[in-house]
């Protein structure tokens, strides 16, 4: 995990400045996005009014299938703890609804929402790096903070940073 984070950070730095300016804008483009039931809504749609942890991520990238059952408890334990969170995953696989909902199916993801983008370009509009990329978003769609890489969401202290970050307490970066 550490590697993923430390590789996320150095690409970020192997930017150039003009372009690193506009990867940490305060807040993401409105595109829009697929569900389940193959209807149509937009990004801020999905997230005004609560912070968002959006991961964006695809079926065949490792790091990500690694990601998702962890992803899937946090959401659960959010919803337990009536938290003002709300975990959207949106996978990069525009057009490829059953392939997703078939990934979902073969592995137990059905309390995980599912989000596909509409236009494979908008990855890039989004200035998505890699995968998976997390970014929190506070609930007036600004960015809290971005991640390129895999991270353990079962991790006591990346949960902790998650609760301090969404109490208005920011702790530490996520790359320590």
């Amino acid at each position: 995990m550490l590697r993923a984070l430390c590789l996320g950070l150095l690409l970020l730095l192997a930017v150039p400045a003009a372009a690193r300016d506009g990867l940490l804008a305060d807040t993401l483009p409105d595109v829009a996005l697929r569900d389940e039931a193959d209807g149509s809504t937009s990004l801020q749609a999905l997230t005004q009014g609560h912070y968002t942890l959006l991961n964006f991520w695809a079926t065949w990238c490792g790091p990500c299938r690694r990601e998702m059952p962890g992803l899937q408890r946090l959401r659960a334990d959010l919803a337990a703890s009536r938290s003002n969170v709300t975990v959207i995953p949106v996978s990069i696989e525009a057009g490829k609804l059953d392939k997703v909902q078939d990934y979902y199916r073969r592995n137990g993801l059905s309390d995980l929402p599912l989000y596909l983008l509409d236009n494979r370009d908008d990855a890039i509009r989004l200035k998505l790096l890699g995968f998976p990329t997390t970014i929190l978003l506070d609930p007036h769609g600004t960015i809290v903070w971005r991640v390129a890489g895999e991270l353990d969401w079962n991790d006591a202290r990346l949960r902790a940073k998650l609760q301090d970050d969404i109490a208005g307490k920011p702790t530490l970066p996520i790359i320590q």
